[in-house]
């Protein structure tokens, strides 16, 4: 892809990138991905990723690994949601291992963990950070009837020396086809804000949702989340409808 984008009185910025992927069955019950891409010539990130399933034990899993190769500066915005932003986001690894086994018709159990490193420890600051996180979650299906999905997580993290545990919850109602209500609370250790272009602090967000399929070519979507940090409080409502054609 080649994109040219015109900054006013900053002049043209253009970049190109060029992007690689792929995949392999070893058999109907395992998969091996991967994704190389470039920017302007140098390397920008690495995704390789194992997917399985044991059908006779009702058990999947996955493990991931993902790499961004050189520091990110600012690209066209096409390529980098961030750029308004203007900081530099520095060269990390992140591996991912998950479990998921269905215990019941109705029931089933995710059992993971996230660690990300910076390749340079002296890149940490705020944007750029090193963690480590477990996670267990829940689901249910039809615990009251067929049309709604709980889904309860418990999380685990370890940050700059610092374990905090915090609890997530999803409900999930589809009362009719095409017609989905969503409610809930999540928990974020460190949470990038796209109004004030600035990083959060341990936030609780509650949120109600609602997606629309109005016949075949018009989605709606609503979204409320109420946000609360240590410092301050924030509300956010998001109206959308597509249209595909």
């Amino acid at each position: 892809m080649h994109v040219e984008e015109d900054r006013g009185d900053e002049g043209k910025r253009i970049d190109d990138l060029l992007a690689v992927s792929g995949w392999q069955y070893i058999d109907a019950d395992y998969r091996l991905e991967g994704r190389l891409s470039m920017v302007s010539g140098r390397g920008r990130d690495l995704y390789l990723a194992s997917r399985g399933r044991q059908p006779e034990v009702d058990l999947s899993w996955t493990l991931s690994y993902f790499e961004l190769l050189t520091a990110q500066r600012q690209l066209v915005t096409e390529f980098d949601l961030f750029s308004t932003a203007e900081f530099t986001y520095y060269p990390y690894r992140q591996l991912r291992a998950a479990l998921t086994k269905d215990l019941a018709e109705d029931l089933s159990l995710d059992v993971g963990m996230d660690v990300r490193r910076l390749t340079d420890k002296a890149d940490e600051a705020r944007f750029n950070r090193e963690w480590e996180r477990l996670f267990v979650t829940a689901s249910w299906s039809g615990l009251f009837d067929d049309t709604t999905t709980i889904a309860l997580t418990l999380d685990g993290y370890d940050s700059s020396g610092e374990d905090v545990y915090a609890g997530n919850l999803d409900v999930r109602v589809r009362p009719e086809d095409g017609l989905e209500l969503a409610a809930g609370s999540l928990y974020s250790l460190y949470k990038f804000d796209w109004v004030t272009l600035d990083e959060k602090d341990r936030v609780r967000t509650w949120y109600l949702g609602a997606r629309w399929d109005a016949g075949e070519a018009w989605r709606l979507r609503f979204r409320y989340e109420y946000e609360e940090d240590d410092l301050e409080r924030y509300q956010t409502l998001r109206i959308g409808v597509t249209w595909t054609f």
